[in-house]
């Protein structure tokens, strides 16, 4: 050591002396993995873009808790850097490419809905970054050839599935069906697909009806299907609007047997807005929330469930499941791929196949979900609190399904 250096040394040694106080030492910083998402956190879809944020940031706080990631016996904790994408496809896309280009961020947690997520990962696609979605199902998001694209969540190839063969054991057998959708991409997959099991089950559709999102009045459509003696109603679309028209077919006493929605009944704010007029609506999920499937992070999922719940005050629904593992199948590569880098998380993604809460996780070469768990459950009380009780399969049914749906001065 030099003599001004010994200097400085034994003064700063005086000093500690003489006020008491010492050089703080550095402190080590955690080492930190940053996630990004741009969400419907206003605008049409905030309530679903919500459930998205909610169930990243339990699988965050879940996965910190626990210690976060392992690579190479380095632990790392994750963040998630949040957009709001208002609601509108053009902006979730931009801002996505932002959270790449200017954030720099690597691992993307999908927007909502098929549309965002079907415009974003061109993205995603185009940077060589790998996106997970949890709420977007359309088939056309994996027809592509895309390779960084995944979905925890069934593809619109099944839904609808699980009503439909509820609906085959039925006594009477419903035979003239109506399929009424949503003008957008999700609806317009789902359709197709209810098609094709109009057709495996012997049924006839004896009406196809679209719909445009913030539509006010269904007037003209429930005058249709009146006319057309439906015993089956197939309903494909979003809250808002297939809400109003539940309520509109009440105000018009408008009783079709059997209605059955491919989105909506699992989720507490579908329940509420569509109050007594959601009674005994046939839904789907992909998630039981009782279940004893399990795995990393989260336990089963009745340890899941329970968690969600205690932060959040309602049951999870399968949207909120599927989402959480979103984070969960990520978390899961990059520790398989020992790696940051996207590309290897790209491609331990696509090798991934681990038992979880929500059931296995495994990824078909599109990047869809593969073997999907498919329930089918109905709503049977006015209370919108309660999830809806499940009726097939047999082994979580809670009870037979209500069917015909009673008179209405018999709700």
């Amino acid at each position: 050591m030099t003599r001004r250096g010994l200097i400085v040394a034994l003064a700063l040694v005086v000093a500690a002396a003489l006020t008491g106080y010492a050089p703080i030492p550095a402190v080590a910083q955690d080492k930190v993995v940053t996630f990004g998402a741009a969400l419907a956190l206003s605008g049409k879809f905030a309530r679903e873009g919500l459930i998205s944020k909610q169930a990243y940031d339990l699988w965050k706080d879940a996965l910190n808790s626990s210690g976060g990631l392992n690579l190479g016996g380095q632990k790392y904790k994750v963040d998630i850097k949040y957009y709001d994408d208002q609601s509108d496809n053009t902006t979730a896309t931009k801002l996505v490419e932002r959270l790449i280009t200017v954030d720099g961020i690597n691992f993307i947690l999908a927007p909502y809905g098929s549309g965002a997520v079907f415009a974003a990962s061109s993205v995603t696609e185009k940077y060589q970054v790998p996106m997970v979605s949890g709420q977007a199902a359309a088939d056309n998001i994996f027809g592509r050839g895309y390779k960084y694209i995944f979905s925890t969540m069934a593809n619109t190839r099944d839904y609808q599935r699980s009503a439909f063969d509820v609906a085959a054991g039925l006594n009477p057998k419903p035979k003239r069906v109506g399929v009424v959708w949503v003008n957008a991409l999700f609806g317009e997959a789902v359709a197709r697909s209810v098609e094709g099991f109009i057709k495996q089950q012997g049924m006839e559709m004896v009406l196809n009806e679209k719909f445009d999102v913030g539509i006010k009045d269904f007037s003209p459509l429930l005058a249709k299907l009146g006319a057309a003696k439906v015993d089956l109603l197939s309903l494909i679309g979003y809250p808002a609007e297939t809400t109003l028209l539940l309520r509109q077919m009440d105000e018009t006493r408008l009783n079709i047997p059997l209605v059955s929605l491919a989105y909506g009944p699992t989720v507490p704010a579908w329940r509420e807005a569509a109050g007594p007029a959601g009674l005994y609506v046939l839904g789907e999920s992909q998630f039981y929330p009782k279940g004893k499937l399990s795995g990393p992070v989260f336990g089963s999922s009745a340890d899941f469930s329970k968690a969600f719940e205690t932060r959040y005050g309602y049951v999870p629904g399968y949207d909120d499941a599927n989402s959480a593992a979103c984070g969960l199948a990520f978390g899961l590569a990059i520790e398989k791929a020992g790696s940051l880098d996207p590309k290897k998380v790209r491609d331990a993604l696509a090798s991934l196949d681990v038992a979880t809460f929500v059931g296995r996780l495994k990824f078909n070469p599109d990047g869809s979900r593969a073997t999907p768990p498919l329930y089918a459950v109905q709503v049977t009380t006015k209370d919108p609190r309660p999830h809806p009780s499940f009726v097939s399969p047999k082994d979580v049914a809670e009870g037979p399904l209500v069917y015909p749906r009673p008179p209405f001065d018999k709700r």
